[in-house]
């Protein structure tokens, strides 16, 4: 009979089965494919016995092993809240478990998905069920797999592409499939993708960064980039990005498709330059080179000099009577190809109108140059021959103005003076040019073009037919347009080069605050979703909305808006010379706010910008509400995403760039980081609830969103830890504002909510680097809070001292490597003493570090650094292996020997099983009897992860260690872990010694624990034992043990060998 049968027959016979019954069902169990156990309650526990092999491949070991390690116990075998379920289905008869999935716990410390049903049978009045477990980790795992795979397939069959890609971002290899022209589909791997993309021409230098950020995205992207192609230029490809997502989700790949839109981008581009240009010449026309020049005077230098020049044929109109417009078009192409010959390539020319030319010369050194190039421009057209009429001589009259003349760094000036030099030329003769002089030309309105031409281009305070042209133009955008968001840009465009803006935005109105959705400016550079920080309550709002006359809000001179003005941090950010606004309203109420600015000078708003503004905002009005609801949803997703969706704050992160701004922006100013904190406050989410709780948290974040006491902005970090930014004066400013802030708050807390009795711990920062990271500041706030808290201040300025503390601990940080590696750590022993005969007990191992100058750091200094950066387990395990070698070399000489402790750090929970199997290893290599051994976890440990706690307890205790609970009383829940956990020792917190003589109530409660401990059969350690009064009081209530300076201070190994040799004895005090 095999080993297994032995068991089965051992655990199924001593069930309660009968033999039949166990016959019947063994014939079935053996056919199953998946693991067969029955459960049955013992002594209230339910115990899981083997009813085929199956159950034993499943846990990965052997019926031996089963027997040895899982002891028939289910808790051993699936989570607690699995064993609680089973428990209840075993009482009530009308629950099912069927398919159900859980994780089992296998032999070698691995979890795996099992798929569960269970069936309860009757026997000799008994309960038990047959619990049938089929593996299904792999389909677990394929599953996964299968969801991934099948969004990229969604994703790709959806979408007709030139290539299909799947980019890895841990390996860098990004795969493309392409189908080949025979049919097939053929594939592409290319490994160090981002090197290929960054240091070569694979992608056009502008798009790179596109590309690069794609690995980035939350979700999915498109983008338009240029990829290098076969014959050597660059076409244009649309790429749309996937991002398939890790278990934490990071990205783990990014798959898409790119397609070929070259022709269609062309197309585009091509439409565009036609808008652009004079259908006869391929010149630019008149209307888009307004624009350009415009733009080129506004950035240009103030001291560079530029020169327009309008260029007119002389008795033009007989060419087209002689031979017919057909060859007078031809003559103007020949005009147009000798003008090209003179002027550089970036210099600008337009057919402005019939036989009129514009050439704008950029930059150039003086009129001598124009009017070099002016001549050879006359002499060239001179020399176009003209066939049947070769009696006509061909010839050209000229007007030139400077940029330098007269305001002419205004568009409309410069093109005022250059036709009344071309209108001076024309009075005096033919062939003729004039270069603009204000003395001896007046601007006549006799002249033709001035009439025609220059009538379309004047000022806009003095033309009335905008209303009509800007709302035609409009209209048939939106006719044009299908894309809604293209169509408002395009608007945007029309409205910016209409009214000769700097800037044109939407700002819609979203839970209060206004939004940048849509945004024109005249460089090009665009900044939509801006989030604009005033917030709109309804008293702003209203009074924001009385300033509209008729819907339009019009600032001539921003120097004239107040100081004390919402608007004027916005004018001072964005150099806002002069404004107007219309306001976009559904009904009566206010969704949005279209504001035109210029940044280059101040203007005079008539009666025609207001009437051309007021219908441009009903029809953008009715066009925005299409978009409303979907900009709403995705407002929703950005406020999810930038704001905390409990106070309405900003997230840290929108906090530090705002932080960062508003220091850049005000260089003079010295500011400070603010870390505030609440006392008490688990009190008030446990005693009140955690809605009230909630409530205290959004009344501080609506007094931090009303800027008070000095209060800029402000986030909150995390649960009851604010951040705010003040400008900082000095201390004794910042406490009195400070402290003003806590009594307000805290009054009007206490008249609204009884009972609760809050209070402050705050750490300030002053940010001495303007251009630095703010996480410095923000890092350095937190642990001058936590100083105040520790030391019971509501106030504490980061310091010198505290900067002294952060060298320090960097300089741990910085050596701890080297101190293991060259045996700077040591390991100190400090005597446990027997009360009652003065003996020693045992000992603690504690680590020392000691310097090579024999400087001594104290374990406080840089344990609490260690447990934060991970290194605290190479140091216990240190620790660990020399205590070890120190009882083996006990052993081995015959010494005489006694229990050691040794401490756990909380780190080693967070993989107890790799704790568990390394200590146990470590341990068993020295060969030192498990009981020797004492474990000590603090009492926090257990009040912060209680369950890894409890259960690495119990499985150290089953392997035979000893195990105690360190600082004892330190916490809230002290007898609650004493029900939960089976300890050998109670290590008393040193803080029940914290006075020389012991209050009344110290000794009650010291009596009591004692009493209880012995009841419970644990012994009990107390720590801390400084003086004799106390170590009679321990012998009087009978403690066990005690440990401290009374007896001995932690001293180096030899000395506490000596200590043991010489069979010490500490005394009977």
């Amino acid at each position: 009979m095999s080993s297994h049968k032995k068991i089965q027959q051992k655990n199924v016979s001593e069930s309660g089965l009968n033999i039949e019954t166990e016959g019947m069902i063994n014939k079935f169990l053996m056919k199953l494919p998946g693991g067969i156990l029955q459960l049955k309650l013992e002594d209230e526990e339910v115990k899981a016995y083997i009813a085929n092999e199956k159950i034993l491949t499943l846990l990965g070991c052997t019926d031996e092993e089963y027997i040895d390690y899982y002891n028939n116990e289910l808790s051993r075998i699936f989570e607690g809240s699995f064993v609680k379920k089973i428990e209840k289905f075993l009482a009530d008869d009308s629950m099912e478990i069927e398919n159900e999935e859980q994780k089992i716990h296998t032999y070698n410390g691995e979890e795996k998905w099992v798929l569960i049903s269970c069936s309860k049978i009757a026997e000799d009045n008994n309960k038990a069920i047959f619990m049938y477990v089929m593996g299904i980790d792999i389909e677990k795992h394929a599953q996964k797999n299968i969801l991934n795979e099948n969004a990229t397939f969604r994703h790709l069959l959806n979408n007709e592409a030139d290539i299909m890609f799947e980019y890895d971002i841990e390996t860098n290899i990004i795969i493309l499939n392409m189908v080949s022209e025979n049919g097939t589909l053929e594939e592409k791997k290319t490994y160090k993708f981002s090197e290929l993309v960054h240091n070569s021409g694979f992608i056009h230098e502008s798009d790179k960064d596109k590309l690069i950020k794609m690995s980035w995205l939350d979700d999915t992207a498109t983008e338009e980039i240029r990829i290098h192609s076969i014959d050597g230029s660059y076409i244009w490809c649309s790429v749309k990005a996937v991002a398939l997502k890790n278990d934490d989700y990071t990205n783990k790949k990014i798959i898409g498709w790119i397609k070929n839109i070259n022709d269609r981008k062309q197309n585009t581009q091509y439409l565009e330059d036609l808008e652009k240009r004079d259908t006869l010449t391929k010149l630019y026309n008149g209307d888009y080179v307004k624009g350009l020049i415009a733009d080129y005077i506004r950035n240009s230098n103030k001291q560079d000099v530029s020169a327009m020049v309008i260029l007119d044929i002389d008795n033009f109109h007989i060419i087209n009577e002689k031979v017919g417009t057909v060859f007078g078009d031809a003559v103007l192409i020949n005009v147009a190809t000798e003008i090209k010959k003179v002027v550089r390539s970036d210099d600008i020319i337009a057919r402005i109108g019939g036989d009129k030319f514009l050439i704008f010369l950029k930059n150039v050194e003086g009129s001598e140059h124009v009017i070099a190039c002016v001549k050879r421009i006359q002499e060239l057209i001179s020399g176009i021959t003209l066939g049947e009429v070769s009696s006509f001589e061909m010839t050209c009259s000229i007007g030139i103005a400077l940029t330098s003349q007269n305001n002419s760094r205004i568009y409309q000036e410069l093109f005022k003076n250059t036709d009344s030099a071309l209108h001076y030329a024309k009075m005096y003769g033919k062939n003729r040019y004039e270069i603009y002089d204000k003395k001896n030309m007046s601007k006549s309105k006799n002249s033709k073009l001035y009439n025609v031409y220059s009538e379309s281009i004047k000022n806009y305070d003095t033309k009335a037919d905008l209303e009509k042209e800007l709302t035609t133009e409009v209209l048939g955008i939106i006719s044009k347009t299908k894309d809604i968001k293209e169509g408002i840009r395009k608007i945007l465009d029309a409205i910016g080069r209409k009214f000769d803006a700097t800037n044109v935005n939407i700002a819609q109105l979203y839970n209060k605050r206004f939004v940048i959705t849509h945004n024109w400016s005249y460089n090009g550079i665009e900044h939509d979703d801006e989030v604009l920080s005033i917030r709109m309550d309804k008293t702003l709002k209203d009074s924001y909305i009385s300033l509209f006359d008729n819907r339009i809000f019009t600032v001539d001179d921003t120097d004239t808006v107040l100081d004390t003005s919402q608007a004027r941090w916005l004018i001072e950010k964005y150099g806002i010379k002069s404004f107007m606004q219309g306001a976009l309203m559904d009904e009566d109420e206010l969704v949005a706010v279209i504001s035109i600015m210029d940044m280059s000078e101040k203007r005079c708003w008539d009666t025609n910008h207001c009437n051309a503004l007021r219908a441009v905002s009903k029809i953008l009005t009715n066009y925005l509400i299409q978009l409303r609801d979907a900009v709403i949803k995705e407002n929703k997703i950005n406020e999810m995403k930038n704001y905390d969706t409990l106070t309405g704050l900003p997230l840290k992160n929108n906090f530090k760039a705002s932080v960062k701004k508003i220091i850049k922006n005000n260089p003079d100013k010295k500011y400070m980081i603010v870390n505030v904190d609440f006392i008490r406050f688990k009190y008030v989410n446990d005693t009140f609830g955690y809605d009230k709780g909630d409530k205290v948290i959004k009344d501080f974040a609506r007094m931090i969103q009303k800027n008070q006491y000095g209060i800029i902005d402000g986030c909150r970090s995390f649960s009851d830890n604010f951040l705010l930014l003040q400008e900082y004066i000095d201390n004794d400013t910042t406490e009195i504002l400070l402290q003003q802030m806590e009594e307000d708050f805290l009054a009007r807390l206490r008249k609204k909510y009884v009972g609760i009795n809050l209070g402050f711990s705050i750490g300030v920062c002053v940010i001495e680097d303007n251009y630095g990271d703010i996480m410095g500041p923000i890092d350095n706030s937190g642990l001058a809070r936590k100083y105040a808290k520790e030391t019971n201040k509501t106030i504490h300025f980061f310091d010198e001292e505290m900067k002294k503390m952060i060298q320090m601990e960097f300089e741990i940080l910085n050596s701890m490597e080297h101190a293991l590696t060259h045996s700077e750590f040591k390991v100190y022993y400090q005597p446990k003493v027997n009360i009652a005969d003065g003996s020693i007990a045992g000992a603690e191992a504690l680590v020392r570090w000691k310097k090579p100058n024999d400087k001594i750091i104290s374990p406080d200094k840089f344990i609490p650094l260690f447990e934060k950066n991970g290194f605290v387990i190479n140091l216990d395990f240190f620790v660990y292996e020399e205590v070890c070698k120190t009882m083996r070399r006990w052993l081995d000489s015959e010494f005489k020997i006694v229990p050691v402790s040794v401490n756990v750090s909380r780190i080693h929970l967070a993989d107890k099983d790799k704790f568990i199997n390394d200590f146990v290893s470590l341990v068993d290599k020295y060969k030192i009897p498990h009981e020797l051994i004492e474990l000590e976890l603090t009492e926090n440990i257990f009040l912060n992860n209680t369950e890894a706690a409890i259960t690495t307890m119990a499985e150290l205790k089953k392997l035979g260690f000893v195990l105690s609970i360190d600082d004892f009383g330190s916490g809230y829940s002290s007898l609650n872990i004493l029900k939960d956990v089976t300890s050998d020792v109670l290590k008393l917190d040193k803080a029940f010694f914290g006075k020389d003589k012991l209050q009344k109530e110290e000794q009650i409660i010291l009596t009591s624990i004692v009493e209880m401990a012995r009841k419970l059969d644990i012994k009990v350690l107390s720590e801390g034992v400084e003086t004799t009064e106390q170590s009679q009081f321990l012998k009087g209530i009978q403690c066990d043990m005690a440990q401290g300076f009374l007896y001995s201070k932690p001293v180096p190994l030899r000395e506490f060998e000596k200590m043991l040799n010489d069979d010490m004895s500490f005394g009977v005090y």
